[in-house]
């Protein structure tokens, strides 16, 4: 049975294969660009306009959903 990575070993991995492949490192690169794109608007405060912007690349990096980890937190659309 294959044991499983630890959670640096796994980051270490995607540093790796990072720096292994260029391309790669600009496609999350992209991913994070547009993720703040996507999310800035005007009528949001700064924090909010943040918080969206993690969320969306957190659904589009990982496909988890990150609106509600917080006790009060307001759900944000990332898909918008």
């Amino acid at each position: 049975m294959q044991s499983k990575l630890t959670f640096q070993e796994a980051l270490a991995v995607v540093r790796q294969t990072m720096l292994d492949d260029p391309f790669l490192a600009h496609g999350w690169h992209c991913n994070i660009a547009m993720a703040v794109a996507d999310s800035f608007n005007n009528k949001d405060s700064f924090d909010h306009s943040c918080n969206k912007a993690a969320s969306c690349f957190m659904h589009r990096a990982f496909d988890v959903k990150t609106t509600k980890m917080f006790e009060g937190a307001e759900e944000v659309d990332v898909a918008s």
